[in-house]
Order: structure tokens, then sequence, then C-alpha cells
């Protein structure tokens, strides 16, 4: 849990549990399948960080910022989305490689993946193509430490990032600036 709410999503079906994400979710039949789980998984995810400002557990004014997506290449073979706060204020959260996959390109946002384009009706799916956008996203990994809330860079120094996200006004308030990233362009 790399953040204060951190959920995992691991859809049932047997036939994709182990088929690389991008691969399963290109399909948008599938896709639209798991639409569903993933905004009730959101919801519950905004109402624990709600509950947890009403009782005074250091998140006064936050809104809620809950993201859905998938790694560009997961360490858990079996098919998951995670479902996650963008406080990034966990114990859990160690090192500098845990925070970029959730705050660089690695991190492929649910809503965005119909738009990659990896799914041709008279094809399927396109295996080379998503094969291109794990090796493009991957780099990412390799990038400065930016803060999510103000985006102020912190080069490779991950110590002095954290103790900086637990009293960023912008990690305070919800205001996540998200730093442009090398896909935007």
């Amino acid at each position: 849990m790399y953040a204060r709410v951190h959920y995992l999503l691991l859809p049932r079906n047997v036939n994709l549990t182990l088929t690389h994400p991008l691969t399963v979710l290109a399909d948008p039949v599938i896709w639209d399948e798991l639409r569903a789980d993933v905004d009730v998984a959101i919801s519950i995810a905004q109402d624990e960080l709600r509950a947890a400002a009403a009782v005074g557990h250091g998140m006064d004014g936050v809104e809620a910022d809950v993201r859905a997506g998938i790694h560009a290449r997961p360490s858990l073979s079996n098919l998951h989305i995670h479902i996650i706060s963008q406080d990034f204020r966990s114990p859990a959260l160690k090192n500098a490689k845990h925070y970029l996959s959730f705050t660089t390109p690695f991190f492929i946002p649910f809503d965005f993946i119909p738009a990659l384009k990896l799914y041709n009706s008279d094809n399927g799916v396109d295996v080379e193509g998503v094969e291109r956008e794990v090796r493009v996203r991957e780099e990412g990994l390799r990038g400065e430490l930016r803060c999510v809330g103000c985006g102020e860079g912190f080069g490779r120094g991950f110590v002095r990032l954290k103790r900086h996200l637990e009293g960023c006004s912008g990690v305070m308030k919800g205001g996540i600036k998200r730093a442009r990233r090398p896909s935007d362009d």
C-alpha cells in the first residue's frame, strides 16, 4: 500500500488472469465489462478518504483524488488494476521506483487504455503494439522525482520527496498538479 488508499481490483476470469493487462484491456468488450467495477472501487476509495478526513486523520481538505490504472510491466502476474489515492503518504512507500511507477507514464490510467488503439476488430489485439507501448513507458522509471501536489523536483532524492509529501499543501488540498510527461507532447 503506497498511499493512504491503495486497492487492487483482480478480475476473476481465469482465462485472462495470467495475460498482460494491456493485452486484455485493449479489447473494448473486456474494458467495458470492467468499467463498472473500476467505478465502484474508485467510489469506495473516495469514501474512505472522506471518512478519514471527517475523523481528523490528517486529511483535512483532501478532495479524494483517486486514480485507477495498470503498470506497463506489472510485477504481479495476475491481472490487476490499481485503485490508488494520490497522496502517496504511506510507510510502505520505500523507494523511488515505487513512487515513479504511479506518477509517470509507466502507470497507465484505466480511462486512457482505449485511446492507445491497441485493438483492431479485424485482427484483435496488436501484441507488437503492446510490447512497444511497454518499452516506451518503462523509461519513466528512470526519471526525476516530482511531487504530485506541487510539481517540485527532487532529482533522485527520495527521502527529501517523502518528507516534502507529508507537508505539501498541494497534496493536502487534493490540488494534484501533474508534471508534464513525455507522452503529453
